[in-house]
């Protein structure tokens, strides 16, 4: 016959949802993760329920050996307790009680923010248990370390890769400040950033230069585009290319200059 097990909650919380203690996340592996939460969601529903070994075994997906070794994990590190066993028809019910570790969670992980873990397997002395095997043994401050130095390595590249393009950058906004007296505020624009690298992207460096460098003595013309920021550049690149073609058929010295500036 299939081993029964009878279980109680005796953690103090409320029907129709499951709380987990950061105690038992930080402290345990998948399974006894898994085996803790099943048997806590059962006994939360009624305050106390029946379970079959076999019952266990499929709801965590595991067979019922890996179920009965992690049971004994959860009563050796104190999280649930075996009462006196519970006298039905065929026989003893081994009893299992949720233990209430609320307060201890409180007291060791305010808000939940803290996981003083030096390794995964270490000792709880607050609860009173000893934890022998919660997994793989990891030297947290080691890893935290190395992955602390690579991060910083990447980001000095990232930095080095954006610095080299956000300096080609600020030195076409720079040019802006002949025709925009507030033209430093473009700096810190992303807007004005992004297009001025599609703009660059398309035409070339050079090309918008000379053509940013030519924008004092284009907009100074009668009806010519108002441009003053390379968003404006960008949205009214139609227009410009209108007015100096206009410029042009009209064959007046400055006409020809600004088409030669920019064609």
């Amino acid at each position: 016959m299939d081993e029964q097990y009878n279980i109680k909650d005796e953690s103090g919380d409320k029907k129709y949802f499951t709380q987990i203690p950061n105690i038992i996340v930080n402290h345990s592996t998948a399974y006894e993760q898994s085996l803790y939460l099943v048997m806590k969601r059962l006994a939360g529903e009624h305050g106390s329920c029946f379970a079959s070994l076999n019952w266990l075994s499929k709801k965590m997906g595991v067979d019922k050996k890996t179920v009965t070794k992690n049971i004994t994990k959860l009563l050796d590190r104190k999280w649930i307790k075996e009462v006196e066993g519970k006298s039905v028809k065929g026989g003893v019910v081994r009893q299992f009680v949720i233990v209430d570790l609320w307060k201890i969670n409180i007291k060791e992980y305010v808000s939940g923010s803290q996981v003083p873990t030096k390794r995964s397997g270490s000792i709880i002395p607050v609860s009173g248990s000893i934890i022998p095997v919660s997994g793989r043994q990891t030297d947290t401050k080691k890893n935290y370390t190395n992955n602390n130095t690579k991060n910083l390595q990447n980001k000095k590249v990232l930095r080095k890769k954006s610095s080299l393009e956000g300096k080609d950058l600020n030195e076409l906004i720079e040019l802006f400040s002949t025709i925009n007296p507030t033209y430093e505020r473009l700096f810190s624009n992303k807007t004005e950033r992004a297009s001025l690298e599609r703009m660059v992207k398309k035409f070339g460096k050079d090309w918008i230069t000379r053509l940013i460098e030519a924008l004092p003595r284009i907009i100074s013309q009668p009806y010519s585009p108002r441009i003053t920021t390379p968003y404006q550049l960008e949205r009214k690149m139609g227009e410009l290319k209108s007015f100096i073609e206009q410029q042009k058929l009209i064959r007046t010295s400055k006409g020809k200059e600004m088409f030669n500036l920019i064609k």
